[in-house]
């Protein structure tokens, strides 16, 4: 995998911070070994077959960091996105016909969940002491 000319995008000129890249180069890199190790030379082999079998993979590795086995969520999480953009970018810029197989994935526990949650009311009465517009305590009291 060539990735120089996608981590060239990651700049703070891009709103990138030097920290995402060197996760991002970091991750790609962890993924490209995956790869080659399962005998896989090109974008166009991975499907959501291999994406997953990077899931488990990461699920099962040593993590001497945190002294346990396997990446914690929010790290695959980091990593199926950096492997999602680097899909994005080959996409626009070399190979238009290239399908983004992390986007296929089936909702699973590591992906973060966006779905709006009911607040309750103890949580509504600390917050609204501290929202000052007049406007806004209002409407958090329709709830």
């Amino acid at each position: 995998m060539e990735v120089e000319s996608f981590l060239s995008t990651l700049s703070p000129s891009n709103g990138y911070s030097a920290q995402t890249r060197t996760a991002y180069e970091s991750d790609l890199k962890l993924f490209a070994e995956f790869l080659l190790a399962q005998s896989i030379r090109r974008l166009t082999q991975v499907n959501t077959k291999v994406i997953t079998e990077f899931i488990d993979h990461m699920s099962g590795r040593p993590n001497p960091r945190f002294k346990r086995t396997g990446s914690v969520d929010a790290s695959i999480r980091r990593r199926l996105s950096a492997i999602s953009s680097y899909f994005d970018y080959t996409r626009a810029t070399t190979n238009p016909k290239l399908i983004n197989p992390v986007k296929s994935l089936p909702r699973r526990k590591w992906q973060m969940n966006c779905d709006p949650k009911p607040v309750d009311r103890l949580t509504l009465d600390l917050l609204i002491p501290g929202v000052s517009s007049l406007r806004d305590r209002f409407l958090f009291s329709l709830f």
